[in-house]
């Protein structure tokens, strides 16, 4: 199979070992195949025209490493991609799960926002409508010792970009895309 592939045996035994720690993964090689997918990365490309062109079983008996020898990508580069791509893929995969749970998580608080004890979850969701003044933000206390009366600084609510808190989707997979 090796020598289907054009690689060295004395090369392989020397190569990084991805197979090793991409099959860490949550999902294991399937999920980071799965991810890299997404991936125009000059490394990621070549290392995919090899194993696309693979036959299922070469697949299956050869490591990660010979496919990436054969595609002559720049190990650490391809790793540092692969890394890249199972974050963008997972950090999709909970906003997805967090955005088609809304509807069930906003039934369930207001269910509980509707009995004697739901105070918490009347307040949170009349915040979050802006039923509610927002936060002011936070204030800090310095004691200098003694003599010194107590400052009090404030952050105006002004000074914070809520966005830069809290960005909406669009911002976060802009960020993770780049």
């Amino acid at each position: 199979m090796l020598v289907k592939l054009g690689v060295d045996k004395d090369e392989l035994a020397i190569a990084p070992p991805l197979t090793t720690i991409l099959s860490q993964a949550e999902g294991g090689l399937p999920a980071v195949m799965a991810a890299i997918r997404f991936s125009h990365h000059p490394e990621i490309e070549k290392f995919l025209e090899v194993w696309n062109a693979a036959t299922d079983e070469d697949r299956e008996l050869a490591p990660l490493e010979a496919f990436a020898l054969k595609a002559e990508v720049d190990f650490p580069s391809f790793l540092g991609e692969c890394i890249l791509e199972l974050q963008n893929q997972f950090a999709n995969i909970v906003k997805v799960i967090a955005i088609t749970s809304h509807p069930k998580t906003m039934r369930a608080r207001v269910k509980n926002a509707l009995t004697p004890g739901g105070y918490r979850d009347r307040n949170a969701i009349d915040t979050a409508l802006r039923f509610l003044p927002q936060a002011k933000g936070a204030t800090t206390v310095f004691n200098f010792g003694p003599g010194t009366p107590p400052a009090s600084v404030g952050v105006h609510p002004d000074d914070v970009e809520t966005n830069d808190l809290f960005p909406d989707l669009s911002t976060t997979q802009k960020l993770l895309t780049e």
